[in-house]
């Protein structure tokens, strides 16, 4: 049973290295819509291979490994968190994914899997069938979709309708829309503090309990409308996105309102941070945020001395306890937002000029302008000094920043950067940037030059797989190889504390 025994996915795509003779640029939306179907199909325990980029090491007696073709010092892997820490777009859409199952672990992990009819025939290639399954314990549970499939092109989905075969009743969802690429997890007959969640069209993220209050915060995936179904006998009455009111005296003129049917109230909200409504029940009032999908992937949840706080942030947040790390990866000037609830006073004392507070709706947001005494980012100018070798020089004044990240656009074969005589990166061209963090391999009593050699691709060349690399002779005629633009970007960090 799979209650006593659930199996775990310990090595499931987290992204793909490109090999010598397979280069590709991975589609990160495939990440968590793997992880979507693997949590669909009785998976309790995510594991990712990979979840984080590194480099090799060089070796003692053989300085590299080169096993099966691969990069010799580049294991970026195109993994959520890359070689030198950047966050992909799949970090962000697993983060949400996380999220939910830190939050509602408790209701997921009583489910089990229930399959619809047919789903083991649908072939990879079919656009035109939405890809579905559910869990459940029998009274409630989560409803997977899918909307991505590998190597082929998706196709939005408009007004689908799905029915739940419950032992107390059947569950009919109509209306489900989706965009192409998307996939979501939306919850049915769930217990929201004594109110029953008939379904909804959104989908669960977080739920912050304080003294006398309760908050949940779903988003509505990209191409879906968000509603919210309840069982009208578990409410009272709803304020916020309607007028508070006797359901009774329910008035078809409310605007983002509600209507009640077959002994069901249906609220469609308002999308976004500044909106909310409240719903009223046995055990007291449950407030409901919908989030845009935009504004899920920036959301974060840190742990003040055991009081849980959330976030929704512009820049990548870290928390250790005592102060936040704010980053800028693309060294940009401006205004960051950060909205917070509950309520909390942010002192800035490190990379950020000054923080203005305001409230907005329950959250407490602070703006912050980030300080302009940094570098910004540089164009540099290679130098050929042989074929297909370039140098360039590392500027002044990256040293003092979190990372300095060198972006090279090339065409070639193989490109390779040295440092002081050392390989330090080495990237298999697939038409990406090839970017490398300085702080992991650069300190300035190395000189500030960086040769880069691209190896060229040859017009209409064969590769023999199963030679080595270093084994392979061909001819130069028409071949490419071409440093197009090197520049560096600083990537910028502040520190914000809490005040009590």
């Amino acid at each position: 049973c799979i209650r006593d025994r659930p199996y775990a996915c310990c090595e499931m795509g987290g992204g793909m290295a490109c090999y010598y003779h397979y280069r590709f640029q991975l589609p990160y939306e495939s990440v968590d819509a793997m992880a979507n179907i693997k949590l669909a199909s009785g998976c309790n325990f995510l594991g990712y291979y990979m979840y984080r980029g590194g480099s090799n090491p060089t070796g003692e007696k053989i300085p590299y490994l080169n096993e099966c073709q691969c990069a010799k010092i580049s294991y970026d892997y195109q993994a959520a968190i890359g070689e030198y820490g950047q966050l992909r777009p799949s970090y962000y859409r697993l983060k949400a994914l996380h999220l939910f199952l830190q939050n509602f672990r408790d209701q997921f992990c009583k489910t089990v899997t229930v399959l619809p009819e047919g789903s083991q025939e649908i072939d990879p290639k079919d656009v035109e069938t939405l890809r579905f399954a559910a869990r459940t314990d029998g009274e409630g549970g989560f409803l997977f979709l899918n909307n991505y499939q590998d190597h082929v092109e998706c196709k939005e989905k408009k007004d689908e309708r799905i029915t739940l075969h419950l032992p107390k009743g059947d569950i009919t969802i109509s209306g489900i829309s989706m965009a192409a690429g998307e996939e979501a997890i939306l919850p049915f007959g769930m217990d929201l503090g004594g109110v029953r969640l008939v379904y909804a069209k959104a989908q669960p993220l977080s739920v912050v309990r304080e003294e006398g209050k309760t908050v949940y915060f779903f988003f509505t995936p990209e191409g879906m409308e968000a509603e919210y179904c309840f069982d009208q006998e578990t409410v009272t009455s709803l304020d916020g996105a309607v007028e508070e009111r006797d359901l009774s005296e329910y008035s078809a003129e409310c605007p983002n309102g509600h209507r009640t049917e077959n002994s069901r109230i249906m609220v469609r909200p308002q999308a976004g941070k500044k909106f909310s409504f409240v719903v009223h029940g046995g055990k007291g009032a449950i407030e409901i945020v919908t989030l845009t999908r935009q504004e899920s992937l920036s959301f974060y949840e840190i742990n003040q001395n055991g009081r849980k706080t959330v976030m929704i942030s512009e820049a990548p947040i870290l928390y250790d306890g005592e102060k936040f790390s704010l980053e800028n990866p693309d060294g940009k000037t401006g205004a960051t937002e950060i909205a917070a609830y509950p309520a909390m006073k942010l002192k800035a004392q490190k990379g950020i000029k000054e923080i203005r507070t305001e409230k907005e709706g329950i959250w407490t947001v602070a703006r912050m302008e980030w300080r302009t005494d940094h570098p910004k980012e540089t164009e540099l100018t290679p130098v050929q000094c042989g074929p297909y070798r370039y140098t360039v020089q590392i500027p002044e004044g990256y040293e003092d920043c979190k990372d300095a990240m060198l972006r090279i656009h090339y065409q070639g074969d193989v490109g390779q950067a040295f440092i002081d005589g050392k390989l330090v990166s080495d990237n298999f061209s697939n038409g990406a940037v090839w970017e490398i963090g300085l702080r992991e391999v650069w300190k300035p009593e190395m000189g500030r030059e960086v040769v880069i050699l691209i190896t060229p691709k040859k017009k209409d060349a064969s590769v023999n797989v199963s030679s080595t690399m270093a084994g392979r002779t061909e001819m130069l005629k028409d071949a490419v190889a071409v440093l197009e633009q090197v520049s560096v970007r600083a990537v910028l960090d502040a520190e914000i504390v809490i005040e009590s």
